[in-house]
């Protein structure tokens, strides 16, 4: 019978899920500004080059700050063939890119149709962020943690979705969201292996209480050209 505990550290850590989960804002964070200031290098409407993001909101339509991208964890499947017995479990996790966009009636469109296209416009900048060969492994990958360290084998985004949240409020009626759903391979640790210590993006981007992610830097950007 089993009398004292068998674990004798602290397990004060985050599992792989949460640290993707937090990688995924805080790539986005930092593109989007990045993007803003090309625009604006370019002579092009900085406004429509950027967009707020977020983290674990769940009602993000309420913040008032669209269009925006909310990024959420939602399940995991492991895979027990091959994982291995002491440590690590190789899991397949399921992400939410959730991308809204709320636009008025005008007296030539709908508002419903505006914001239709202003989320998927939104989507396909995230998408083309998420997928580009840059971050092929989110940047937690062998080549960034050594040969050892890699926490991410494979990401894809298995389904892109548009939609309109269940909301009552009048003031949101014409609100749409595109959801582009990621699905990454990874491995999951148990605290009798020595976790490697990581440089994350998330180390430069800070979260509000409203689950608002912001990049940790300045840029001098004018309005709208």
């Amino acid at each position: 019978m089993l009398t004292e505990s068998m674990i004798n550290i602290l397990i004060d850590k985050q599992d792989t899920c949460e640290i993707i989960r937090d990688q995924l804002a805080a790539i986005l964070a930092i593109e989007i500004a990045h993007q803003a200031e090309l625009a604006e290098d370019s002579g092009k409407n900085v406004d429509d080059f950027y967009f707020s993001v977020y983290s674990e909101c769940s009602n993000p339509w309420e913040v008032d700050e669209m269009p925006l991208v909310n990024i959420s964890f939602d399940n995991d499947r492991f895979d027990n063939k091959n994982s291995d017995l002491l440590s690590r479990q190789r899991a397949t996790g399921t992400f939410y890119l959730d991308c809204y966009a709320n636009k008025k009636t005008t007296d030539a469109d709908s508002g419903d149709e505006l914001s239709t296209r202003e989320a998927v416009r939104i989507a396909r900048f995230v998408r083309n962020i998420i997928m580009s060969n840059e971050y092929t492994y989110l940047l937690l990958g062998t080549r960034e943690l050594g040969a050892d360290s890699s926490l991410i084998t494979r990401r894809r985004i298995s389904r892109r979705e548009v939609f309109k949240p269940d909301i009552k409020a009048e003031n949101y009626e014409n609100v749409v969201a595109c959801r582009l759903t990621l699905e990454v391979d990874y491995d999951e640790f148990a605290p009798q292996t020595v976790m490697t210590d990581l440089e994350l993006l998330i180390l430069q981007c800070e979260q509000e209480d409203t689950g608002k992610v912001n990049f940790n830097a300045e840029y001098d950007l004018k309005e709208g050209v």
